[in-house]
């Protein structure tokens, strides 16, 4: 294994042709909230939580692939195992360090986020459909 690992080869790792797969229903999400209680942060909060969980399955992937040996003989994206750009414990790492990254993002609290107008119109809103 090379050392260390290069920042483009990290980046490169991270499959930057996929993100779009987790941009979309955020964006899809952003669309359709406009119409309606629509938070900027929320939004933003949202679309973190979603690339980093991309990010971190592809890190996974790569590194699950790469102990196996799946990858060595490979025509594609980098692969920082398969290819031996990365040892394989550094991947695991970031791929752990991307879902725990989200996980004090994805568990805000909704109602902390929300404008005390936003709060009141979602109670009026259940209450509605009760």
């Amino acid at each position: 294994v090379r050392q260390p690992s290069r920042a483009s080869d990290w980046i490169a790792g991270a499959r930057p042709r996929t993100l779009p797969l987790a941009i979309a229903p955020v964006l899809v999400g952003i669309g359709l909230a406009h119409e309606a209680n629509f938070h900027w942060k929320l939004a933003l909060l949202c679309l973190v939580v979603a690339l980093a969980l991309q990010i971190g399955v592809n890190y996974a992937n790569d590194y699950s692939d790469g102990i196996r040996g799946t990858d060595r003989v490979r025509v594609g994206p980098v692969r920082l195992v398969g290819q031996e750009l990365a040892a394989p414990r550094a991947v695991k790492a970031a791929a752990f360090a991307c879902f725990g990254a989200d996980c004090p993002l994805a568990a805000v609290p909704l109602p902390a986020a929300m404008s005390r107008r936003a709060a009141k119109m979602a109670r009026r809103d259940a209450r509605r459909a009760m």
